[in-house]
């Protein structure tokens, strides 16, 4: 019984943390046992901590025996980083970025496509901003939404710019949708939401551009007249059904339905010329591959899901992710990689609130890629670049990771292996993180310092000192990428948003 109860639990401990998969990354560079004789060393330290204190002696009798760095100087053994890259011996050190200017704490930003160097950025009270951002300075431009005063939902929730990028949406978190152009000017206002904004997604051509709020609603818009042309609404409200949608071509959208289904709609119509079934949670992320005609789709039950044109059952199904799907992302095989037959396998990136990213050989729905966060501390947001040579993701604690997707690496691991399915689990490629940022609190320490109030209502002052440490957590809201992947905006809750230059990574 002692045997079975033990192999039980070793399947119980490898089914939730997937731990053979970092035995395949890491077992080359950790000898077998290491665990045990380390337990056998732990357990040997806490005997002897208990002779010191039965004996009542000095511990410091016994610190020249037993200490680690006694122990590190007797070793012969060279000590490895614990990385799967080993094509470039000199990108070991990851590299600490400084912003290179900020603006106020925000809920969302957004780069013009068009233009690397005009950003624009909701504030608080209804404000935003379009930013002309120069190496010294910057020209600022305000444009606002004219609320009631002190009217609670005033906020700015997301800004978003048309794909020619000359003209800007500004949504407040009463619903209210604002189109101005790009340098500034009101073009029309949309009052047709109730509730806030979440999601913002144009058309290819730009002629139209979808909105989906909180209440599950989604507005389809023509971006000339400010008319709507399709709502749809689920009638829900008491949960979300997804976070994200995607245009298949001018005509046709990617939308989150009810019971976890994607709906496909031909816009104008009421009804979807087709529903996809499969996932069992909120749709959280949406990527279509218009070349190929394949759509994928993760969720909040972990899954990712690969469907075709031509069928409603999903293709492909890959699992892996242990925590609610993040982003997904098509890679350009046939742009990046040199070998003709390689430029034809279908890769797709994904991150995951576990804090892996995992790049995958679509087809044989295996890992070809994989790197997880520093002590699997989750990831909140992710965004790639432009270029899709690298890929930024934010913590809870709020720093920024910028990985580098190495094609070359990728493009030699897939040759290898192409003829040998049996070892595409093997040797799995690493995704370097290649430079981080950690965001300054000092600000904001100082303001929490100001903002104790003496009161002598004990339970006000409790009730109050609650609500203020809720409402002064630190979030990351938003990650944009300008034109040519130099320039980084994160914005940031309560504390000061940052713009960074990456150019040189």
């Amino acid at each position: 019984m002692d045997k079975v109860g033990l192999e039980l639990s070793a399947y119980a401990l490898d089914d939730e943390t997937k731990i053979h998969e970092l035995d395949e990354l890491y077992k080359s560079k950790i000898p077998i046992g290491s665990l045990v004789n380390f337990i056998q060393k732990g357990i040997l330290y806490t005997m002897k901590e208990g002779e010191v204190l039965e004996s009542k002696s000095s511990l410091h009798e016994f610190a020249k025996e037993l200490n680690l760095l006694s122990s590190i100087k007797h070793t012969n053994t060279e000590i490895v980083p614990l990385s799967t890259n080993t094509t470039d011996n000199n990108s070991c050190f990851t590299r600490v970025l400084k912003s290179l200017f900020t603006y106020p704490s925000s809920m969302h930003s957004s780069f013009n496509p068009s233009s690397e160097k005009v950003l624009a950025w909701g504030e608080r009270k209804s404000k935003s901003v379009i930013c002309v951002i120069n190496d010294q300075s910057q020209i600022k431009i305000d444009v606002e939404h004219y609320v009631i005063e002190n009217e609670k939902g005033n906020d700015i929730t997301l800004v978003s710019w048309s794909r020619l990028g000359d003209s800007l949406l500004t949504c407040c978190e009463n619903g209210e949708i604002r189109m101005w152009e790009a340098d500034g000017k009101i073009k029309m206002v949309l009052h047709n939401h109730a509730s806030p904004i979440v999601h913002v997604s144009w058309s290819p051509d730009s002629r139209s551009f979808l909105t989906l709020d909180s209440d599950n609603v989604v507005i389809i818009w023509d971006s000339f007249t400010g008319k709507a042309r399709q709502v749809l609404d689920a009638g829900l409200k008491d949960r979300v059904l997804g976070l994200d949608t995607v245009w298949i071509d001018e005509s046709k959208v990617v939308v989150p339905g009810l019971k976890n289904s994607i709906h496909i709609f031909q816009v104008s119509e009421k009804e979807p010329v087709g529903t996809l079934y499969g996932h069992s949670n909120t749709i959280t992320s949406l990527a279509y591959y218009k070349e190929l005609h394949l759509l994928a789709s993760g969720s909040d039950d972990n899954d990712i899901r690969i469907w075709r044109s031509n069928s409603l059952n999903s293709a492909q199904l890959l699992q892996g992710h242990t925590q609610p799907i993040l982003s997904l992302d098509w890679l350009p095989t046939n742009e990046k990689f040199k070998n003709p037959d390689l430029s034809k396998l279908v890769i797709l990136i994904s991150t995951s609130m576990d804090g892996s990213i995992r790049v995958w050989d679509v087809y044989k729905g295996d890992t070809v890629m994989f790197s997880l966060n520093e002590n699997g501390v989750p990831f909140v947001c992710s965004k790639i670049s432009p270029d899709k040579t690298k890929i930024v993701t934010g913590d809870l604690d709020g720093s920024i990771k910028i990985w580098s997707i190495n094609y070359q690496s990728l493009e030699q691991f897939l040759s290898e292996h192409k003829l040998d399915a049996s070892n595409t689990g093997t040797n799995i490629q690493s995704i370097e993180c290649v430079a981080e940022y950690q965001p300054n609190t000092s600000k904001k320490e100082e303001q929490d310092e100001n903002d104790i109030l003496i009161d002598d209502d004990v339970d006000e002052k409790q009730q109050s000192g609650n609500d203020l440490e809720d409402d002064k957590q630190i979030f990351i809201t938003s990650l944009s990428w300008n034109k040519n992947g130099s320039l980084l905006s994160v914005s940031y809750s309560n504390i000061d948003s940052v713009v960074i230059k990456v150019d040189q990574l």
